[in-house]
């Protein structure tokens, strides 16, 4: 709870920040929302929850990823060189959260908590996505119709089931590999 209240609190205090010389009215009010300042979208945690990442409209409406440190306060934005590092939506964990699992840009990343080392597992035009951990730490993801196995020992992935579709209906078929 106290976690929510301080991601709140971050994501509210610009809006309560603001300085304005002149005297707010009803027309300024309702002629431009912008007055107010851009509102954070998207908030989330990064794996490690030492940061808070946010997406944030500037003037131009281009979205920046902005980010923020628990520990300073302090708020940046995020290089675009290290947005995979940072842009760690929908995480998912293993059993006993050491390790997280991410998709971005189609491509499939771990985090190691403990060491907050980020890993790129997949290099590929294909999109993978939906991952999740088997109880033996191997990792489970969805590659177009396949559902693949990456080993994080041996760094070695296994198609394990293909989905394919026929015309006829009636001869839907399941291959297991």
């Amino acid at each position: 709870m106290k976690n929510k209240s301080i991601l709140l609190s971050l994501l509210l205090f610009p809006l309560f920040t603001f300085a304005e010389s002149s005297e707010l009215t009803l027309e300024k009010i309702m002629s431009d929302p912008s007055w107010i300042g851009a509102a954070p979208s998207s908030a989330a945690w990064l794996a490690t929850s030492d940061s808070v990442v946010f997406q944030q409209e500037t003037e131009t409406a281009i979205e920046n990823l902005m980010k923020v440190n628990l520990s300073s306060l302090s708020q940046s934005k995020v290089p675009i060189e290290t947005l995979h590092l940072n842009h760690q939506d929908e995480l998912v964990f293993n059993r006993n959260k050491t390790l997280a699992a991410y998709v971005f840009e189609g491509n499939l990343f771990t985090v190691d908590i403990a060491i907050n080392k980020v890993t790129q597992l997949t290099f590929s035009s294909s999109i993978e996505n939906e991952p999740m951990f088997l109880n033996d730490n191997r990792l489970l993801f969805w590659r177009d119709f396949s559902a693949y196995v990456f080993d994080l020992n041996s760094k070695t992935e296994k198609e394990l089931v293909k989905l394919s579709f026929e015309k006829n209906l009636k001869h839907q078929k399941l291959k297991m590999m």
